[in-house]
């Protein structure tokens, strides 16, 4: 056996692929949340309120909404790893154009809706590709460290704050680049194919998936999550900075440790979401996302109201928050893979990342809008009244019989 063989042959493992896939998804998420980072540096320069700052956000996630359907059917149709590796190195190019090229509010709308699109093809494809190489009572676990990856890599702009301070804002988006370029880089060099990962160039798009009634409960769930999800991570940064500034601290300082904080209650969710698709795979998707949910629904309707609030007290429930709000993702990837049609799970991912990120557009926009009117307790309050919607879902969805096909039969 060659040496080259050996090495193939050692790759072509479900653990180190998961390795492997999960560094390349935690190096191209540093992009997604690398302008949340720098708002509070870029919104006196530029001359940007809450509710410009939440439309730019809102644009992004546009852009991503409208791509990921079809990127989630090329991922059923062409090789998955390449789908994802041309999509990292698109958004790397855009993100570089806007450090480059942004000089305000119009501009950076403009960009971060291109990196937006860009972004849709590194979530499904990857999550597309691990579903061949774990059956499905391994798969939540897989997932969920995957997931981690991801909410790991999109905290990490939050960490980089004092950089952009020191250095300007525009070196913190330039490590972002770096990183999903070597993403790209892994996906195509070192990640294999797996045996079982069938590629069609004919196959048509199943249009039954949008019909069928526990994959919409389930989606219905997703959709609940991700309205609560992406509006928090987005401006937990920003608060955090207004309730240091409000606490005394100069601007400076809120920025860095406020950037600190807010890295620690997001990344918190790294953790959350192993932990989450390990338990899944034992007691049942809809138990675990069920209980995710109502958790951080509850934390979001009074979190807002803490301003005041010690910051030791703050930090504690932030980091709860952090970890309920976002465990729950890596069980409604898995359960939909499971309530898919086999040959249709990349399009069926795409399906619930156009709902689900489809919301967010509307959240992280209202999100700003509301803060600039009534208050940041308001508006947590709007996100935790909306994630309710998702318990129910979940209770639906177990009584259905076609929800033994999840977790092994653990529903």
């Amino acid at each position: 056996m060659s040496g080259y063989t050996r090495r193939t042959s050692r790759l072509k493992r479900p653990y180190v692929v998961l390795t492997l896939v999960s560094i390349a998804e935690f190096m191209a998420m540093s992009i997604w949340f690398s302008f949340s980072a720098i708002k509070p540096l870029i919104s006196e320069q530029w001359e940007i309120s809450n509710t410009d700052t939440g439309l730019i956000l809102a644009a992004f996630q546009t852009g991503y909404i409208l791509a990921v359907p079809v990127l989630g059917y090329l991922a059923d149709v062409y090789n998955v790893r390449k789908v994802f590796a041309l999509s990292a190195l698109a958004a790397a190019a855009l993100n570089l154009a806007f450090a480059l090229l942004s000089t305000g509010m119009l501009s950076a709308l403009v960009l971060r809706f291109m990196v937006g699109l860009a972004m849709a093809g590194v979530y499904t494809p990857g999550i597309k590709l691990l579903s061949y190489w774990f059956p499905p009572e391994q798969r939540g676990r897989a997932v969920g460290v995957f997931v981690g990856a991801l909410v790991a890599g999109s905290a990490s702009p939050y960490l980089l704050a004092p950089l952009a301070q020191s250095f300007g804002w525009q070196s913190l988006v330039f490590v972002t680049v770096a990183a999903a370029v070597a993403a790209a880089a892994i996906m195509v060099f070192v990640v294999p194919d797996s045996d079982e990962a069938p590629i069609s160039s004919g196959r048509r798009y199943n249009f039954a998936i949008l019909k069928d009634k526990p994959m919409a409960l389930m989606n219905a769930g997703y959709t609940a999550h991700m309205w609560e999800l992406y509006a928090m991570w987005a401006w937990i940064g920003p608060f955090l900075v207004f309730v240091l500034t409000q606490q005394g601290r100069s601007e400076s300082s809120a920025i860095s440790f406020g950037g600190l904080l807010a890295f620690l209650i997001v990344a918190v969710g790294a953790p959350a979401s192993a932990f989450a698709g390990i338990i899944s795979d034992r007691i049942g998707r809809t138990v675990v996302a069920g209980l995710f949910l109502a958790v951080s629904a509850i934390i979001s309707l009074f979190f807002g109201f803490l301003v005041a609030a010690p910051l030791a007290l703050i930090a504690v429930i932030g980091v709860v928050y952090g970890f309920a709000i976002v465990g729950d993702s890596p069980v409604f990837s898995a359960g939909i893979t499971e309530l898919s049609p086999e040959d249709n799970k990349g399009a069926a991912l795409g399906v619930q990342s156009l709902l689900g990120f489809g919301i967010t557009i509307v959240s992280i926009a209202l999100f700003g809008f509301i803060v600039d009117s009534l208050g940041w307790e308001a508006a947590f309050f709007v996100l935790g009244a909306g994630a309710l919607v998702g318990p129910l879902a979940m209770i639906a969805l177990r009584r259905m019989p076609e929800s033994v096909k999840m977790a092994g039969g653990r529903r």
